[in-house]
Order: structure tokens, then C-alpha cells, then sequence
């Protein structure tokens, strides 16, 4: 059974916007020039992203991952990382700094701290798969929903397509996404503005790592979502 492989804290550099591609099929061109394009309304989502190697430690994380991938057989997870997500401060939830001290004020003997938090919710209404809308908490984005931004749930990627409040008090917001869920929802799963997905491998031979002089380089990677692992 194929595992999920980290991305082992391995940074992003170059990447293209996840693009969710559309099933489409056709007969070819007609003589009159006319075309026509059926689907089954299916999609699955592509990704390509660019891993530069520059130090030892990333040489070597990366060939960690490529071999315990083993090419297309196990999966990769990781995150979006979209610099146009629902933040912090869209929410109103900020800290003076990078990261968080303890209670004490005190960081680690690194001069880290915890991560800041990103924005989430818990699901409101379990929902079956197939379904293209979930409830979540208004209070929980103080007004910054939108659409146009990503999210994941049980890590499936999703995209806000529209979304309006809801309840007596308007105290929820019912978000419309593509593509439908993957698999079902339950109460308390977490919908995640800081999406992350898992994904395969489109060729057995990807993560190949050129480098120049013998030292430098990066990994280009084409992705597609791991829809196997919904079975």
C-alpha cells in the first residue's frame, strides 16, 4: 500500500498555481469548423513546483525523499504555501514578531518560537462526498472570507468558488468549492486556509537533481493529485 512521503521541510522556490484541469473530451474539429466538447464534470488538480538545492542538508533531504518515494508508488504531501491565502491579519490575529515565546516570554535556546497560527474552522455539518459546499464559523474570519483561495480538508485541495453567511444570526458561512469533496466530511474536521494536498509523481523518472559544477541546481517537479488514496 502506497505511504504519504513528507516534503521534509524542503522550500519552494519557483511554482506554478495548482490548476485544476477539467476532464473534457471531444470527436475532433468538424469540416464546418465547429467543435463540440462534452464532460463528465470531473476534474483533478496539477501542480508543478521547483525545489532549489543550494546547501548540503537540501541535497541530501531531497534524495531521502526521491528514494523512499519510488517514483509514481508513493505519494508526496505538501503544502500550497499561496501568498494570496486568507492570513493572519486578514483576521485580525497577529503577534509582534515572527513566531511565538512561552507563557515567560522566553523562546527556545534557538531563538525560535512556536509557528503563528493560519487560519481555520471546524466543519459545522458532516457532508457526503460528492458534495460541492461546507458550513464553517463566520467568527472564525471576521468578515475576510472570499473566493478565489484554496483550502484543504482531511488534505484535499479545494478551491472557494462563492460563499454567503448563514443561520438565523449569520453566525456561519456556507462555502462553495470545486471540485466536489473526495471523500466525506465529518463534524469537526478541520477546513485549512493554509492548504495542503498530497500528490504523485507524473513520471517515474521526475525529481531528477542536475547540478552545476556538481553543487547547485534544482528539482522540478510535475504533480498530480493523488486520487488513488481515495479508495
Amino acid at each position: 500500500m502506497p505511504e504519504i512521503i513528507e516534503l521534509a521541510g524542503l522550500p519552494i522556490s519557483d511554482r506554478t498555481d495548482p490548476l485544476l484541469v477539467p476532464n473534457t473530451r471531444s470527436g475532433g474539429v468538424a469540416l464546418n469548423g465547429m467543435e463540440q466538447v462534452i464532460s463528465p464534470l470531473t476534474s483533478i488538480w496539477k501542480w508543478r513546483i521547483i525545489l532549489p538545492i543550494n546547501t548540503v542538508g537540501r541535497a541530501r533531504a531531497w534524495r531521502a525523499v526521491n528514494a523512499k518515494l519510488d517514483g509514481r508508488f508513493n505519494y508526496l504531501r505538501a503544502r500550497i504555501c499561496d501568498q494570496y491565502r486568507i492570513g493572519r491579519r486578514s483576521i485580525g490575529a497577529s503577534y509582534p514578531g515572527d513566531s511565538v515565546p512561552h507563557s515567560d516570554g522566553a523562546f527556545f535556546s534557538d531563538g525560535t518560537g512556536y509557528a503563528l497560527a493560519q487560519p481555520t474552522s471546524a466543519v459545522q455539518v458532516a457532508a457526503p462526498r460528492g458534495a460541492t459546499s461546507v458550513r464553517v464559523l463566520a467568527s472564525d474570519f471576521a468578515g475576510a472570507m472570499t473566493a478565489g483561495v484554496f483550502f484543504s480538508v482531511n488534505e484535499w485541495l479545494h478551491i472557494v468558488t462563492d460563499w454567503e453567511l448563514a443561520g438565523t444570526t449569520e453566525e456561519f458561512i456556507d462555502i462553495t468549492f470545486k471540485p466536489p469533496l473526495r471523500a466525506a466530511v465529518d463534524v469537526d474536521d478541520t477546513v485549512d486556509f493554509d492548504a495542503k494536498s498530497i500528490w504523485v509523481l507524473d513520471t517515474d523518472e521526475m525529481g531528477r537533481m542536475p547540478l552545476r559544477l556538481g553543487r547547485f541546481g534544482e528539482v522540478e517537479l510535475n504533480l498530480t493529485e493523488a486520487l488513488g488514496r481515495s479508495e
